[in-house]
Formats: structure tokens, sequence, C-alpha cells
């Protein structure tokens, strides 16, 4: 899932987390299910370029 942040520090800025509840992203997910969340950080990312234009997207 992935939602905007209550309390921005930059404009734009969104949380992206998996639905269950996972310690360690890198350790706790197997190749398959990070490539899936990491495919979609970057759909949300583009998203975010195109609303807000930002000069550079950080992750």
């Amino acid at each position: 899932m992935a939602f905007l942040d209550r309390w921005p520090t930059m404009p734009g800025k969104v949380l992206v987390a998996p639905k269950a509840h996972i310690e360690h992203v890198v350790r706790d997910l197997d190749e398959a299910a990070y490539g899936r969340l990491m495919l979609f950080v970057r759909e949300i990312a583009l998203g975010v370029e195109a609303v807000c234009g930002p000069e550079r997207t950080y992750l």
C-alpha cells in the first residue's frame, strides 16, 4: 500500500509498505516479493513525479 505522509518533510512524500507486517524488508521478503515491492515503489514514484515535478526522487 502507499499513502501520503501526514507530516511530510518534502511535498509529495509517500510511504510505501507491504500489507503484511515485515520486520526487515530486505532480509524477510523473498526475492520475488521484494522485486514486486520495488516495482510498486517505482510505479508510485513515477506517479508522484508526474504530479509534483520534483528535481529528483529519493527512495
